[in-house]
Parts: structure tokens; C-alpha cells; sequence
């Protein structure tokens, strides 16, 4: 008859499989990780560490619990990241891809784009190709905190972005530089849309100069290219 092996109970990642007694080395069953385990009490109070279980909405995981502690920034971006598709209705259409859901990867791809650590740059994934939805490194780059502000969807109810109502009338405004700037007041939805719309386009425009030489290529291509009727269909 085979040696018959301990199964271990873990405090948050389902069952363990001793595989090895010296030196002491487990098995995650739910994931297959194998791992040595330097303190034997660690494993019989439960508290040993499974770094391929989705942790974070069932979703991501950190390949590497150290990084957490190690590369606080980073792992922030990638759980807020997670969190926003996770929970947020306005992501209700987005996707992470695969290689994402590791926290490993996430800081090895984003460490070779441009700005990833300058001050007032954020992660986007809508300017590369325009209207995307997935989080990507082949569709994600750093951009300015303008440009992410400026495609920020801002309806209120069931108008769209960009328009608003008082007094029977309805008003155009945008956001530029942080501050915002009324367009105008009209008779219809559709008036104060065209020229939010207009506005939009001349606003990306100028950021497009602006911070040309900080920008992905493909992402000042987007920019430089807008039209109103790109917007409308990407429901910015």
C-alpha cells in the first residue's frame, strides 16, 4: 500500500496536500502550486499562502505575494483596474485580458510604457484604438490626466454626455484643465450634443499638441484624427 498523505486545511485557500515531508512541501488543490514551506507551524495553524489563487474578484492573482509590498504603486493600479470591470456599472462592458489577471505580468508590461510612474499620468485603455474595452498592453498607455478627464462620460439621467437641463433649455458644457466651461444654452438635446461634440474634438485636439512628445504614437494618431461622428459612435 502507498504512504498515505496529509491534507492540510488553509485559512483561505482551500486544502493543501503534503507532498514532500523533508523538505516540507505542499500542493494547493485548487490550484496545483507546490511550494516548500520553511515553518512548519505556518502550515499547522492553516496560514500559508496560495500566490496563484484569484483573490481579487475571483479574478486576479499576485504570482508573487511579495510584489504587494514591493511595488506598492503598481499594485494598486491593477486592483483598482480589476475592481473598476468587477463592480462598477460604467465597466459593465469591459474586459481584462488573461495575462492581467497576474499581478506579476501586470508590472512587467506597464514598466516598458512610456509615463507609467510620471505624476498625473493615467492608465487608459480608450485612445489607442479608439472606443476599445479591453485592458491590455497592446491596447492600454499612460496618458495625461487631461486627456482622461476630457473622455470622461459625464450624463446626467438620460441625456448624454455633455448635455444638461434647467429651464427648459439645454446646455452644452465640457471640461478643460480641470475646469468647467459652459457652451451655450438650446432648444433641443441634439444642438447642445453637436456642439459638445464640436468642443470634444477641438479640446483632444489641443492636447494632441500639446503633450505630442509624451503620448503613445497611436494614441496621437486617434487624437489628431477625431471626428465628432468617431465620438458619437464610441458613445463618448
Amino acid at each position: 500500500m502507498g504512504t498515505l498523505k496529509r491534507r492540510v486545511k488553509t485559512n483561505r485557500f482551500g486544502w493543501c496536500e503534503v507532498i514532500c515531508e523533508n523538505p516540507l512541501t505542499v500542493r494547493f488543490e485548487n490550484t496545483g502550486f507546490a511550494t516548500k514551506v520553511a515553518n512548519p507551524h505556518n502550515l499547522k495553524i492553516g496560514s500559508i499562502r496560495d500566490p496563484l489563487a484569484k483573490v481579487i474578484h475571483g479574478f486576479g492573482f499576485y504570482g508573487d505575494y511579495s510584489l504587494r509590498s514591493k511595488f506598492p504603486k503598481e499594485h494598486d493600479l491593477w486592483k483598482s483596474m480589476i475592481t473598476r470591470v468587477f463592480t462598477s456599472k460604467d465597466y459593465a462592458n469591459c474586459c481584462i485580458c488573461d495575462d492581467w489577471s497576474c499581478l506579476q505580468t501586470f508590472i512587467t508590461d506597464i514598466h516598458a510604457m512610456k509615463n507609467w510612474n510620471t505624476k498625473g499620468f493615467q492608465l487608459d485603455k480608450d485612445l489607442r484604438i479608439l472606443g476599445n474595452t479591453e485592458y491590455s498592453p497592446f491596447t492600454c498607455s499612460f496618458v495625461p490626466q487631461a486627456i482622461n478627464a476630457a473622455l470622461t462620460r459625464s450624463s446626467r439621467g438620460k441625456l448624454p454626455s455633455g448635455v444638461s437641463v434647467a429651464r427648459n433649455k439645454f446646455h452644452a458644457q465640457i471640461t478643460r484643465h480641470g475646469r468647467l466651461e459652459h457652451l451655450g444654452n438650446y432648444d433641443t438635446i441634439e444642438e447642445a450634443r453637436e456642439v459638445y461634440l464640436f468642443e470634444k474634438c477641438a479640446t483632444l485636439k489641443m492636447y494632441a499638441k500639446e503633450y505630442k512628445n509624451s503620448l503613445h504614437k497611436e494614441v496621437y494618431a486617434t487624437l489628431r484624427s477625431i471626428t465628432p461622428q468617431l465620438l458619437e459612435s464610441c458613445g463618448f
